[in-house]
């Protein structure tokens, strides 16, 4: 956009001055015809040249006569000049000198396009640009940022000009040169400063580049930052992906000046990337303005927008330079727009975000202005700067936002504090009366949670050898419902004591209330079941007998065999149709064991009245041919005695397989089981004996115990 509008300076001060021929196709050349500050008159646009297609050396002498050429300056070349294979050929001469105002001030010639050209000054060669060579040889010219070639001409001679110009067809545009775009800039005179300005220039360019780039980089890093910490605020997410987009654009545009870049790149990405580019910033900048200020006209914005896009997109496919002037201005005027438009309705963090971007497009207005009545051309660093503003002025706002919503919550909080506050007294007697029954009711429960211990200690620790066949299930059972249920509730209770005392800081009576009222039913209910956990302990104890806990030489097949047959007749007893077959393997070479006995018992017991149970459920489902049956083998190992349950029941399910050696975990129904028995087995052979016990399991066929000793 820079050079776009310096050439339209340019055409205007030519214009003006216009300029001067002497002696027929001599021009000449005065100081006046300076452009600006960098000292700059385009030679390749003034009247005075003459043109000849094709090639030859000798055109190069001073001495030669062109006065049969044709009248072209070299900003006339064009795709007409061009052969078959592309190649546009042909040599421009003029002559020219310099009038008085250049004494004392040297001259220097600049090449400005991509076309290569061979210039001689009076017959003498002054400077190849590229290679003007034929085929692989041909070489186009990177002319960016290029210092000008001096030459030591003196005020009133007349010196003769010739070119040598080669110039292909645009591979991505085939309908124009390489140079068309930089056709007026082809040739320039310049004067000293030209090089005391493109110096520091290339310096503060790349300086420039390097703070805006770095700089935008932390803004869009911040800006992502706070979007990942505050995922719930959609804008900041808004301005997060806004500053990335700039920061691409920002590194495409940079990179586009590096002056090392060739012909092909940077065609591609003026003419394609870096307009598609600016015309996303831009478009999509002024969709997070619309969604930051809830602006009420987005029918209107958003078909705006639409004929923009497509109004660049067209532009963009003709003429490069006048697509970024008609996009950014467009843009502009929308954002403009959008603005001045919402500005009453916005508030806050909103007006700051519109205050600094109206700012920012003042600030480019204001150089605009400045560059087109003074010509002066702000090459280094006042634009670039400029654009910092954009992601400055979201992250200012994210910040405000930030602290508009901290302050919201300090609001509600203070609010919340002086509620608590109004009613802190009313609260007082209520509490303590809350706090006296809670900790009533908190000794209570720690006095049936204590006996509940101790029963279930005793439970673990004694049981009749003969009865508990008969008593087990609907020992385990009675004793799990109103252990589960003390220990459900006196966590419940737990939880609503914290909750109480959260209430009780808030204010909240109603809740405070009806808190206490659950509490009240829940302590019920604890010591409703705390009495019926204590009949059952009682029962329990009378027919119970503790364990010795020494080790004994031990016949594991007898007291297997005495388990098998009191189980058997115990249940039996308590079910006339019970009726199972009864199965024993013994290892007649067994050697006594030394284990405890009435342990071991409880072990065999458990795992035969389970084996029991499992055998009546299947012959509970009336299978014809079906005969119940428990198996009892011993067998001795090498280094170990291995005991089997076995019977032909349905079997346990893959998925609950794992879970059957956990405390308070059972399958059968409700009363039949409490979920200790295999638990207490478990820890008895392996911790008690340092053996081992495993279930083997078929679901329809049956499941096995192995109890292994050492």
């Amino acid at each position: 956009m820079k050079k776009i509008l310096h050439l339209i300076l340019t055409l205007v001060v030519y214009s003006t001055l216009g300029a001067q021929t002497l002696d027929g196709d001599t021009v000449l050349l005065s100081t006046k015809m300076f452009t600006d500050e960098r000292q700059i008159i385009l030679l390749s646009d003034l009247e005075g040249w003459r043109f000849h297609k094709g090639n030859d050396p000798l055109w190069s002498s001073k001495n030669m006569d062109a006065s049969r050429w044709a009248k072209m300056k070299p900003t006339e070349l064009n795709i007409q000049h061009a052969n078959q294979d592309g190649r546009a050929e042909g040599w421009f001469r003029m002559h020219f000198k310099l009038d008085s105002s250049f004494t004392g001030i040297p001259i220097g010639f600049r090449k400005g396009s991509w076309a290569a050209i061979d210039l001689y000054v009076n017959g003498k060669l002054l400077q190849s640009y590229g290679n003007t060579g034929l085929g692989d040889l041909y070489q186009d010219d990177n002319f960016y940022l290029r210092l000008a070639k001096p030459y030591p001409a003196k005020p009133g001679v007349v010196y003769t000009l010739a070119l040598h110009v080669v110039d292909y067809k645009n591979p991505l545009r085939r309908n124009r040169l390489k140079s068309y775009e930089d056709r007026q800039i082809m040739l320039r005179v310049v004067g000293p400063g030209y090089n005391q300005f493109i110096k520091p220039y290339t310096l503060a360019a790349l300086s420039n580049n390097a703070i805006v780039l770095t700089a935008s980089i932390l803004l869009s890093l911040l800006l992502c930052f706070f979007a990942l910490i505050n995922k719930q605020e959609k804008d900041v997410k808004l301005m997060a992906l806004t500053s990335v987009l700039f920061l691409v654009e920002f590194y495409v545009g940079s990179f586009f000046e590096n002056q090392s870049i060739s012909f092909i790149r940077r065609e591609v990405i003026t003419v394609y990337v870096q307009p598609i580019l600016i015309l996303s910033l831009f478009t999509w900048f002024n969709f997070v303005l619309i969604k930051i200020l809830n602006s009420k006209n987005k029918k209107v914005l958003l078909y705006l927008l639409l004929c923009l896009v497509m109004g660049g997109i067209i532009i963009a496919f003709y003429n490069v330079g006048t697509a970024g002037i008609s996009i950014t201005f467009g843009n502009a005027l929308i954002c403009i727009f959008i603005c001045i438009s919402n500005w009453k309705r916005a508030s806050g963090a909103q007006r700051a975000f519109v205050a600094g971007i109206l700012l920012t497009l003042v600030g480019f207005a204001i150089l605009l202005l400045i560059e087109l009545v003074s010509a002066r051309s702000f090459y280094s660093s006042e634009p670039d700067l400029l654009f910092l503003a954009f992601p400055i002025c979201m992250v200012i706002y994210v910040m405000l936002r930030f602290r508009e919503n901290l302050t919201e919550i300090q609001n509600n909080a203070q609010k919340i504090i002086q509620l608590s506050e109004e009613k802190k007294n009313q609260a007082i007697n209520q509490q303590k009366i809350l706090e006296a029954e809670v900790m009533r009711q908190t000794e209570a429960l720690r006095k049936s949670y204590t006996d509940l211990q101790s029963t279930q200690a005793q439970l673990i620790q004694s049981e009749k050898l003969a009865s508990l066949g008969e008593l087990t299930a609907g020992i385990a059972h009675e004793i799990q419902n109103p252990l589960n249920f003390v220990n459900n509730f006196s966590e419940i209770n737990q939880e609503l004591l914290l909750e109480m005392q959260e209430e009780i800081e808030q204010g909240n009576i109603g809740e405070v209330k009806t808190i206490a009222q659950d509490l009240l039913l829940n302590e019920s209910k604890i010591q409703h079941h705390g009495q019926r956990a204590a009949s059952i302990v009682k029962g329990m104890l009378e027919h119970s007998r503790t364990s010795t806990g020494v080790k004994e030489p031990t016949d594991l097949n007898a007291l297997a065999d005495e388990y098998l047959r009191l189980a058997y007749h115990g249940l039996r007893a308590k079910d006339n149709n019970f009726n199972a077959k009864l199965e024993t393997h013994f290892d007649l070479d067994l050697p006594l064991v030394s284990v405890i006995p009435q342990d071991i018992g409880r072990v065999l017991l458990n795992l035969i009245n389970n084996a029991f149970y499992a055998v009546t459920e299947k012959a509970k489902q009336g299978i014809e041919g079906y005969q119940p049956t428990v198996t009892i083998s011993s067998q001795k190992l090498e280094n170990a005695i291995e005991i089997r349950v076995r019977d032909n029941g349905n079997g346990i399910p893959e998925a609950i397989r794992d879970k059957i050696f956990q405390p308070f975990f059972t399958t059968k129904p409700t009363g039949q089981g409490t979920g200790l028995g295999l638990s207490l087995a478990y820890d008895i052979v392996t911790k008690g004996h340092g053996g081992s016990l495993e279930v083997r399991s078929e679901v329809g066929e049956g499941t096995e115990f192995v109890i292994r000793l050492a």
